[in-house]
């Protein structure tokens, strides 16, 4: 589901604008539709293209939608804030421009109440016109000129802003491209943009043999593989080995995962996710698991404030430990601040070591009372930097690097949290040796081992 945000919605307008090599002669090569800006404020008329207009009205009544009391009417201020009474355009302009699109198709009406000081401006939601197309007005009632500006009102700072706009689309893309090969390269997989069709990618294997094509439709009135930042995509296909690809993007995450014929039990999860204007990832998920099912062998998972890792063969003898053990790691020492240490072995009573700045507790029973965020932050993180502990952080990364080559050297460069757990030395201290030591569960210690499950290529 849409939710309102600016940058999409102004996007969208300027996207419905007919592009420089459509206007001839100052003409539009297809219909267009009129329309005068609402705010009293602007003195603005755009030209859209009917044809744009009609390829995203879908997309325009779904933001209509997300307005406040739209149905019953509501005033131009009101509509800034959305449903949850959060505020959601800081520019009116921005409204203005969702409000131009859906009065072009018909979608509102408003009335203007005229004030002593001001004019109060009320919109109203139309819903007989959904269904049915906008009508446009042919180009041959607009006289031939050598002018090519048909939209009265944009100066030279909203054309600057278009342009500025097309680049960051751009800018998008190549971030796009750049976490794609990045996922599927651990599987030895690359994708490119096809040469005659710039909406298809084609998949190969590092060998260059292709593997699999994806078509893109063009969406929300985007031309080419622009379209694909705003659509959920999904494909699937095999490598030559038969190992099974899938690969999923919703939004910000990038989900990559390979399943091997020759081991059943082995499948490969590998989750990106990136917010814009982030210098690192913001979340960064490997497991390596049973393909048939949703048990984890190894797992990290690291984002901007927290650390999961987690070591596991409660299923058989097939992993890095005899039958039946399990170690766990969760550290989040800022935010919302919290500690789990878990040696389990499956058949007799494990030790789960679990703290907050509300207590710390061993198996259940409180051993430590109430901290300050300062003082739990330096208790968690002493305990995480144990020998034991840090052991066990650097052995499963070693132990996903043989499986998954460059994923250490990925997560090194793309995670801070990480970073300062590898660096940062432990500070000997009576009580972290104490909580550590009741922690620990004799059959959980590594046994140095591990294998390979992708082929090589």
């Amino acid at each position: 589901m849409k939710k309102l945000e600016s940058q999409k919605i102004s996007e969208l307008f300027y996207n419905c604008f007919f592009e420089a090599d459509e206007i001839i002669n100052g003409r539009p090569i297809g219909e267009f539709t009129s329309i005068k800006s609402i705010n009293p404020n602007k003195n603005i008329t755009v030209l859209l293209s009917t044809m744009k207009l009609n390829k995203n009205k879908n997309i325009i009544i779904e933001y209509i939608d997300l307005l406040p009391k739209i149905d019953e009417g509501n005033s131009l201020d009101n509509l800034c804030f959305d449903r949850n009474g959060n505020k959601w355009c800081e520019d009116i302009q921005i409204l203005d421009q969702l409000l131009m699109m859906a009065l072009a198709c018909q979608l509102i009406s408003y009335t203007t109440l005229e004030l002593k000081d001001e004019e109060i401006v009320t919109i109203k939601r139309i819903r007989e016109n959904d269904n049915f197309k906008v009508s446009g007005i042919s180009p041959e009632v607009i006289p031939e000129t050598k002018d090519n500006q048909l939209s009265k009102g944009y100066n030279e700072k909203e054309k600057q802003l278009i342009a500025e706009n097309k680049i960051r689309i751009t800018e998008e893309l190549n971030e796009y491209y750049k976490i794609i090969n990045t996922g599927l390269g651990f599987f030895r997989i690359h994708a490119i943009i096809n040469t005659d069709n710039v909406n298809q990618l084609d998949f190969y294997d590092n060998k260059d043999n292709f593997l699999f094509s994806r078509k893109f439709a063009d969406t929300d009135g985007i031309v080419g593989l622009e379209g694909i930042l705003n659509q959920r995509l999904f494909c699937e296909f095999k490598d030559r080995f038969e190992n099974k690809i899938t690969y999923l993007v919703d939004g910000k995450r990038h989900l990559f995962l390979l399943s091997s014929p020759e081991d059943k039990r082995y499948g490969y999860k590998i989750e990106i996710t990136r917010d814009n204007n982030k210098e690192h990832y913001s979340r960064i998920q490997i497991c390596i698991g049973d393909a048939n099912s949703n048990y984890v062998f190894k797992k990290i998972d690291v984002d901007e404030g927290s650390l999961q890792i987690e070591l596991n063969n409660q299923f058989g003898p097939y992993g890095n430990h005899v039958d039946g053990e399990k170690r766990v790691i969760w550290y989040r020492p800022l935010h919302n601040p919290l500690l789990y240490v878990i040696e389990d072995e499956w058949y007799q009573k494990g030790h789960c070591l679990r703290g907050s700045c509300s207590e710390v507790k061993l198996d259940g029973e409180t051993l430590i009372g109430r901290l300050t965020r300062e003082q739990f932050y330096k208790l968690s993180t002493n305990i995480v930097l144990h020998s034991r502990n840090k052991e066990l952080i650097l052995y499963t990364i070693e132990e996903m690097e043989k499986q998954l080559p460059g994923i250490k050297e990925f997560i090194y460069n793309n995670s801070v949290l990480y970073n300062f757990i590898i660096n940062a030395e432990y500070q000997s201290d009576p009580i972290t040796d104490e909580l550590v030591q009741a922690t620990i569960h004799e059959k959980c210690n590594l046994k140095k081992s591990g294998k390979s499950a992708i082929k090589k290529r």
